[in-house]
């Protein structure tokens, strides 16, 4: 339901504000959350804890229905609020932290409650940490009825380009996409040396082009090419490593490039289309210095060219004739976004002529094919949640950033730590960077460093995308 809803607002079916939009997708993020997975999964079923959710649930609802029924008579008014947005704002944030915990991890929700703290504790702080201070009600309404806040451009991204990106990468996997283009690379690397590595190589390139996550990448192209490479003469802790080098290749692949190069675009002000021609020639890069360690550990190992021939009976011609719904689409997405139309239409309309060919292709609509679109749909719903839960974490870590003037005071640090030399500073970025991305997942750790720190390196002369790229590969 979650996915539809999304899909009808895309599409324009459903006409609402920015605002309302934001609202009701953090609305039902919380709502599934919560529904989906416990405080504990040792608590999974027990009834105690049925009922904390069903608290959480409920509060969620109330608190967000609130807001969206005063976001108009606040905007109207200049800011002005009452003690119920505030206890109603107050709600939003402790689900928040407790979102965040649960969707991403301890670590996310340590760091976006060290930046909570910082207002009311900065009065204390000395130096340049040092600041005026405010309120809790303040802070928390700025969090939740402005767009600087909660409620700003990751949540918006989350509610528009990644719901119809996720339910196209899991229409994709659903229909056999997967079988499809492993298939074809497993026929085009056939004679060589270490063939099904090279094909876990080209394989994860392309189905990371429209996954955009490493785990998904893992969970499509594992299951395939790692009993291969084992049965080729890789140890188990080899082929492992080969996949999940490849698969988190496929996040900096364009065109999809994973939910952190949609908010980049947003971020930085640019069209999503100029992010993925300047991620393209780095990817390219990632992928044929894969390609060729592969080859060369091959060789080390002594592993010898392997000439089976693939189980499928099928001709090569056959195989791309009946994969042609995969190929449609991936050609109309790419088609559309460099005419010029926005990502979440062209993904839409992806989706669409995939469904249509898969059809005409098959000449069936039948139960099975509509419980397949069916269970895509609602893993789409299943995959943002979590990231909707990094982005909303990631407003609190901006809004505090805008309302303190904390950002500036962070690259005045950073200046100072690497005495104004900006080798210096992009060697600290790389460290901090690297750092976050170990404990963190890609699009929460983006949305930290490009809240905390590409601001830093842009005030010390780096241009702005090239900042957001440094710390998006880094991380």
């Amino acid at each position: 339901m979650a996915s539809a809803y999304h899909l009808l607002i895309v599409s324009g079916v459903i006409s609402m504000s920015t605002m309302e939009m934001r609202l009701t997708h953090l609305m039902l993020a919380l709502f599934l959350l919560f529904a989906r997975k416990p405080k504990t999964p040792a608590l999974k079923g027990n009834r105690i804890a049925q009922g904390v959710e069903a608290v959480l649930i409920g509060a969620a609802l109330l608190a967000s229905i609130w807001l969206l029924s005063r976001w108009k008579a606040i905007a109207f008014s200049g800011g002005m609020t009452n003690q119920q947005d505030y206890w109603a704002g107050l709600v939003i944030v402790v689900l928040v932290f407790e979102a965040a915990r649960r969707g991403i991890g301890l670590i996310l929700a340590a760091i976006t409650l060290t930046f909570f703290i910082y207002p009311f504790v900065s009065p204390m702080l000395p130096g340049i940490l040092n600041g005026r201070g405010y309120g809790l009600e303040r802070v928390v309404t700025f969090l939740t009825t402005d767009t600087q806040g909660i409620y700003g451009i990751p949540i918006g991204v989350a509610a528009t380009y990644i719901v119809t990106f996720t339910i196209f990468g899991a229409l994709l996997s659903r229909l056999g996409a997967g079988d499809f283009f492993f298939e074809i690379f497993f026929r085009l690397t056939r004679g060589m040396r270490a063939a099904s590595a090279k094909s876990a190589v080209l394989f994860s390139s392309l189905i990371g082009m429209v996954s955009g996550s490493a785990a998904g990448n893992v969970a499509v192209t594992g299951t395939l090419t790692i009993p291969l490479m084992k049965r080729e003469g890789y140890q188990p802790h080899e082929a492992a490593a080969v996949e999940a080098v490849a698969s988190t290749g496929g996040q900096i692949m364009p065109q999809v490039m994973g939910a952190a190069a949609f908010i980049m675009a947003e971020v930085v002000g640019v069209s999503y289309t100029e992010v993925m021609a300047t991620g393209l020639l780095p990817a390219l890069l990632f992928f044929t210095t894969a390609f060729i360690v592969v080859h060369l550990r091959a060789v080390r190992s002594k592993i010898e060219p392997v000439t089976a021939r693939s189980t499928d009976p099928r001709s090569t011609a056959r195989v791309l004739w009946d994969g042609m719904p995969f190929i449609v689409a991936f050609v109309l997405l790419l088609g559309m976004m460099l005419l010029g139309y926005s990502p979440f239409k062209a993904s839409l309309w992806a989706i669409v002529a995939m469904i249509a060919v898969t059809v005409l292709w098959t000449r069936r609509l039948d139960r099975k094919l509509i419980g397949r679109i069916a269970g895509a749909v609602t893993e789409g719903a299943s995959n943002v949640v979590t990231i909707s839960a990094a982005c909303a974490a990631a407003g609190i870590i901006a809004g505090v950033l805008g309302l303190t003037g904390l950002g500036s005071k962070i690259a005045v640090l950073i200046d100072l730590g690497s005495g104004s030399n900006l080798v210096i500073a992009l060697v600290l970025t790389m460290v901090v960077s690297i750092i976050l991305g170990m404990g963190l997942p890609t699009t929460a750790a983006y949305l930290i460093l490009a809240t905390v720190v590409a601001p830093a390196l842009v005030k010390m002369g780096v241009p702005v995308l090239t900042a957001h790229f440094f710390v998006f590969y880094f991380g």
